[in-house]
């Protein structure tokens, strides 16, 4: 499903839905940015995922364009939700966050480790791989890198915010005309959909606080337009959740048993078991880095907990 909405600013912003149910559930509905005049060039913030191109054809459609019209792609992210695009608009120029210049090469590369670990938590659960469905993405690409503070233009100028928690290609875009800030990946509640590094991702919320932005516009969900408001009370969930989150790990479980107990169902589909499995794991190993937990065992079986010996763990409600 594709809906159209105006941001009140320069940029439209295109909402594609996902039609696998897994994906739907866990990353909700995904934002593309287009910026376009009458007979002038059209430029996008983000593309999709190869699933959703066709939802995003019928979006430009409506707005009177094709992926022939598109003069410049800006991505926030090298996530493969956020970069399908690439392939469908070769005569488009690809911009892209690179913290050396040169990466990435491959994206399919660059997701070799993430691919690796969701075939071996769906492999665990019995079920056959269905990783393609979440990290189909281009071998090689052509793109233009750009580095933290420099300015690129969609229409509006904008000044590229290196912002790599989520990803090693992850930045923000900041309009100053607008007071608007585009904020990829940062989630503004709940636990983020993919993040690589726990200390950048908080990080990238005081870069974006910096800022004292008026309006945020995500890669999920409706933009808004108390955006200082906004990115605060998600850095306080943030780091209220890696507090408190030693609650939910007595008798120390495993990253399934740790989901299943957080969303209180055991009946996940094993796409989206995986990809929650896969999202919280770099949560609990920041907190093991800071001793606030503890862990045992490896791989699959990894056990989380702040009472790895606990006597009295079989007396629990979800022993």
């Amino acid at each position: 499903m594709v809906v159209i909405h105006d941001t009140n600013g320069a940029f439209v912003r295109v909402e594609l839905s996902f039609e696998n149910e897994s994906l739907q559930n866990i990353m909700g509905t995904s934002n593309v940015y287009v910026h376009a005049r009458p007979n002038g060039p059209a430029y996008l913030i983000n593309g999709c995922h190869e699933s959703q191109l066709n939802a995003l054809d019928s979006g430009l459609s409506e707005l009177g364009l094709r992926f022939d019209d598109i003069e410049r792609v800006i991505y926030t992210s090298w996530q493969p939700h956020i970069t399908g695009t690439i392939e469908a608009m070769p005569n488009a120029g690809h911009v892209l966050f690179s913290p050396d210049l040169e990466r990435p090469g491959s994206l399919r590369d660059e997701w070799d480790a993430r691919r690796a670990e969701l075939a071996q938590i769906m492999q665990h659960n019995g079920h056959e791989s269905q990783v393609d469905t979440v990290l189909a993405c281009p071998e090689t690409i052509s793109f233009v890198p750009v580095l933290d503070g420099h300015q690129v233009f969609a229409g509006a100028p904008l000044k590229v915010v290196a912002a790599p928690g989520p990803d090693a290609g992850h930045c923000m875009l900041w309009d100053a005309d607008a007071k608007a800030l585009f904020t990829g990946e940062l989630a503004y509640s709940g636990v983020p959909y993919w993040v690589d590094e726990i200390q950048g991702y908080l990080v990238a919320f005081e870069r974006a606080l910096a800022f004292d932005p008026k309006h945020v516009l995500p890669n999920r969900g409706a933009p808004a337009s108390r955006g200082t408001w906004m990115l605060h009370r998600a850095l306080r969930w943030s780091n209220n959740f890696l507090t408190n989150v030693s609650g939910l790990l007595f008798g120390a479980p495993t990253l399934r048993q740790f989901v299943e107990r957080d969303l209180g169902r055991d009946d996940l589909a094993p796409l989206e078991l995986a990809l929650r499995m896969a999202s919280v794991r770099p949560l609990l190993e920041e907190l093991v880095r800071a001793n606030m937990i503890q862990v045992a065992a490896e791989g699959l079986e990894t056990r989380y907990g702040v009472n790895i010996q606990d006597p009295s763990a079989h007396m629990r409600p979800w022993a």
